[in-house]
């Protein structure tokens, strides 16, 4: 029997839990969105402002904006995705925090001073063995790393609720196609739902595109890898996150 349970609208623009989206995007990307953006009545020009490789992504992001995701099940219906319908609709939450113990200040934009000679957290997002390796053995003296290398990895660490860093180096891409975009997923949690600074790593850096991130993702700065003469320059991202001198 055919699930048409409503979508009930609330204060914000997107009704569902925070792993929602990265879930419908995943496997949606399989399937044929134009459909999807022919219902929403999205228009060519729209379309192809779509990044390569993200269109599901920004199709997603141009319904929120316009306060249309709660149609996104019914839509699902009707075009025969029903198993996607249903993941949306049991991912509806009443609030828009995961319910977890979240440190003082959390939400507020601030963070509360971490204990005398504590050290900085920090989160290492990189699916390249070499440059993960590199990046957490040149910073693992000066700071407490976690280092990810995949989104399986990434949801084990969220599996009960948002982790808690000071800052985060995140990887644009995490396949080998390089046309995956979930660096960008979890960028745009640790923005719903932590007070994480964070620095986006990238090799492509088209016209607009740090302007753009910055503005979407919260990120304090797009790192272009290649920056350094060894192909990576640790002190210019730490700056970005912390400031000069850390």
């Amino acid at each position: 029997m055919l699930d048409q349970r409503p979508v009930p609208r609330r204060h914000g623009s997107n009704p569902f839990s925070g792993p929602a989206k990265v879930d419908f995007c995943r496997r949606m990307q399989q399937e044929n969105w134009r459909e999807l953006a022919d219902l929403y009545g999205i228009s060519a020009a729209e379309r192809a402002s779509f990044p390569h490789g993200e269109q599901v992504a920004a199709l997603w992001d141009l319904v929120e904006s316009r306060r249309r995701l709660d149609e996104l099940p019914d839509h699902l219906d009707e075009l025969g995705h029903t198993h996607l319908a249903e993941a949306l609709r049991d991912s509806v939450v009443d609030a828009p925090v995961p319910a977890v113990t979240r440190v003082a200040g959390a939400g507020l934009g601030i963070r509360p001073a971490s204990a005398a000679g504590a050290r900085r957290r920090l989160l290492i997002v990189e699916d390249n063995d070499v440059l993960g390796r590199t990046l957490l053995n040149r910073l693992r003296p000066q700071f407490d790393c976690t280092l990810v290398r995949n989104f399986d990895e990434w949801e084990q660490l969220t599996v009960d609720g948002p982790p808690d860093f000071d800052g985060a180096l995140v990887d644009r891409h995490l396949a080998e196609t390089m046309n995956d975009g979930l660096g960008l997923h979890i960028l745009e949690y640790l923005k719903q739902y932590t007070d994480t600074r964070s620095v986006l790593m990238t090799a492509d850096t088209p016209p607009g595109f740090e302007s753009d991130t910055i503005a979407r993702y919260g990120v304090v700065g797009v790192y272009r890898k290649g920056e350094g003469q060894a192909g990576i320059n640790v002190r210019s991202m730490i700056e970005r996150l912390f400031g000069p001198g850390d």
